[in-house]
């Protein structure tokens, strides 16, 4: 009796299992067949899971390559920043290491070089922007240089160009190659070469002007923008930095300008001057989360004050004026001298990191309300200074070096689904 209980009871047992695994089976077949019910589910999921993801079922590749799908993933997933990029150049002289500076406790480093892209001059990062990294060849002169579009996520990467195509043109050299692209405005990409060339007028005189050229990722094809203009040619010698569908580029020297490219209307527009008095420098120029930074500071002072550029371009709006004795009380070391002037100071900002300011009882975002971290370089650790708290936590420690500035800048690392 109880043996047959006992079988009854196994039996019934695997009965009921049978039953979970076909509602299971059932449930699978339900959410594969309903598109709508799939994409609701798959945008939640992280970049690393979708990625393997696609290799479930051509449906599912098709989907989640979708130009549409990445841009709900990335509004689901807004500017998520798991870390930064640093090279360190002490690592060598072929293949320059990066040095991966983590802001979220769960992001480790997709990678320690950039050796998948084949290149045999080595490959270093001379933009991050919106997911996408603009990279060149690491050894010789620009004339030497392939210049490349990557994404760190799926190591997809496309050669661009090589200097040598501006000689070919009767460009004297390559001032800068800047990288636009927003996910939310179009799955394609641009790229804005500077170009310096000079003319010889009737007089005899040598003057050097700029030609702009872009490149689209949409038809893979060149095109020359403009007329040449002349510039001050120091102007473009860096990487404009991308924000509000333009570039820009930061001259604070008396007489200088500072000006943006629209990518879209192709035009150079001048920007407005931050408020300055003599001594002052710049220390820190980039966009974080839709918003451009500014910090500036007088050779004189151990404090800095935050900008922030409208959205409209009337002018810089003051954030935040920093005093940094929190910073040399938790490190002394940081002070080379007992005059305490800023150029003495061993600190470096890595990133001015916008946050969403949460309610103090719910949790729920505030819509408009942010809150503004630091992230800075203390000697070799890196720490995350709460200006609304005014508190500071250690994140991340670097690999030692003999010198603060023998690493380039930050570059910021966001995953993304982006097709190259």
């Amino acid at each position: 009796m109880n043996s047959k209980s006992t079988c009854d009871y196994k039996t019934a047992e695997l009965v009921g299992n049978n039953n979970s695994l076909h509602h299971e089976n059932s449930s699978s077949v339900i959410i594969a067949n309903n598109v709508d019910l799939l994409m609701q589910i798959l945008l939640h999921l992280p970049v690393k899971s979708l990625l393997v993801s696609k290799s479930v079922s051509k449906r599912w590749f098709s989907l989640i390559s979708d130009p549409i799908f990445i841009e709900k993933h990335f509004l689901e997933n807004p500017h998520s920043i798991p870390g930064l990029f640093m090279h360190n150049l002490l690592s060598g002289p072929y293949i320059p290491e990066l040095e991966f500076v983590s802001l979220d406790t769960s992001a480790s480093s997709p990678f320690n070089t950039l050796d998948f892209i084949e290149d045999p001059l080595g490959v270093q990062i001379n933009q991050s922007c919106n997911g996408l990294l603009c990279c060149r060849s690491y050894r010789g002169t620009f004339v030497d240089h392939t210049y490349y579009i990557c994404n760190p996520s799926t190591r997809q990467y496309r050669a661009i160009f090589c200097g040598s195509r501006g000689e070919k043109q009767g460009f004297v050299s390559l001032c800068s190659v800047s990288l636009a692209f927003d996910v939310l405005k179009s799955p394609h990409y641009k790229v804005v070469c500077i170009w310096l060339l000079k003319k010889t007028t009737n007089t005899g005189d040598v003057k050097f002007y700029h030609q702009i050229e872009l490149y689209s990722s949409e038809t893979a094809s060149w095109k020359l923008s403009g007329n040449v203009f002349p510039a001050p040619r120091d102007v473009f010698y860096k990487v404009g930095e991308f924000w509000n569908g333009s570039l820009h580029w930061l001259d604070l020297s008396k007489e200088g300008k500072s000006v943006c490219f629209s990518v879209e209307q192709e035009l150079i527009m001048e920007m407005p001057k931050p408020p300055r008095s003599d001594g002052m420098f710049c220390i820190y120029f980039a966009e974080c989360r839709g918003h451009l930074h500014l910090i500036q500071t007088h050779e004189s002072r151990t404090s800095f004050e935050i900008l922030e550029m409208m959205d409209d371009y009337k002018g810089w709006d003051v954030k935040y004026r920093v005093n940094i004795d929190d910073l040399t009380n938790a490190y002394p070391n940081i002070t080379k001298d007992a005059t305490l002037q800023f150029h003495y100071l061993q600190f470096s900002v890595l990133l001015v990191e916008v946050k969403e300011r949460k309610s103090s009882t719910n949790l729920n975002r505030v819509q408009g309300k942010v809150s503004l971290n630091l992230v800075i370089q203390v000697l070799d650790e890196v720490i995350s200074y709460d200006l609304e708290e005014m508190g500071i936590k250690k994140i991340d420690k670097l690999s030692p070096t003999t010198n603060l500035h023998r690493r380039n800048s930050p570059f910021q690392y966001i995953e993304t689904l982006t097709c190259i």
